[in-house]
C-alpha cells in the first residue's frame, strides 16, 4: 500500500518545491510541475533511477481541516511517489476495503501545461462506512511511495493547506529494493 522512501535531499527538495507554491493560482488543487526546470526535482529523479517511469508530476493541496473521500486516482499509472513539502504534520492517508461499488466521477479539472489543455480522465469515488473495512493508515510526513489503486482517502486536520508534491509512475514501473510497499 504505502512505504517511507529515505532520501538524503530531502530538505533541500522540500525548499525548492516551496518556491513553485508561492508562484502557483491558490485557487488549483493540482498544478502540472512537468514543463518546470527544478535541479532537486531533477537530482531525485537520478538518485532514484525513475526518469524513464514518470507519467506526470502534479502539486497537490488539500485543504484546511477535511477528510477527503475515498478515491482511487486517475491516469496511466499505478504508484506515485510523494513529497510532503509543507504543512503535513499530523495528515494522514488511509486506505480502505469500501463495502460498496465505486462512483465513477468525471475529473473536469482542467489543467494547463505549455503544450496544450489535457484533463485526468475519470476516478473512482466509494462511500466509506462502518461496513467499510480499514486496512491501514500512516501519517504523510516523509517521502512515500503508493498505490494509488487501493481506495484512501487523506486527512488534513490542520488550519492550512497541505502541499504534495506527486510524482506519477508509469505502468512499467514494478517496486523494487528501494520500494518495498506494505501489505497490511
Amino acid at each position: 500500500m504505502y512505504h517511507y522512501i529515505n532520501y538524503p535531499r530531502y530538505r533541500q527538495l522540500q525548499e525548492s518545491l516551496l518556491k513553485l507554491i508561492h508562484c502557483s493560482n491558490p485557487g488549483i488543487n493540482a498544478i502540472d510541475l512537468c514543463s518546470e526546470k527544478n535541479t532537486e526535482v531533477e537530482l531525485l529523479y537520478d538518485y532514484f533511477a525513475i526518469n524513464q517511469y514518470i507519467q506526470r508530476t502534479d502539486l497537490l493541496r488539500i485543504e484546511p481541516d477535511i477528510d477527503s473521500y475515498a478515491h482511487t486516482d486517475s491516469g496511466n499509472f499505478r504508484y506515485s511517489l510523494n513529497i510532503p513539502v509543507v504543512n503535513y504534520e499530523g495528515t494522514m492517508t488511509k486506505f480502505y476495503k469500501p463495502n460498496n461499488k465505486p462512483i465513477i466521477v468525471r475529473n473536469a479539472d482542467l489543467v494547463t501545461t505549455k503544450e496544450k489543455n489535457t484533463k485526468y480522465g475519470v476516478f473512482f469515488r466509494f462511500l466509506i462506512d462502518e461496513k467499510s473495512k480499514l486496512l491501514g493508515e500512516f501519517e504523510t510526513k516523509s517521502i512515500f511511495l503508493m498505490d494509488t489503486q487501493i481506495p484512501h482517502m487523506i486527512y488534513n486536520p490542520n488550519s492550512v493547506s497541505r502541499y504534495t508534491m506527486l510524482i506519477r509512475l508509469n505502468k512499467n514501473f514494478i517496486p523494487g529494493d528501494k520500494f518495498k510497499l506494505s501489505s497490511s
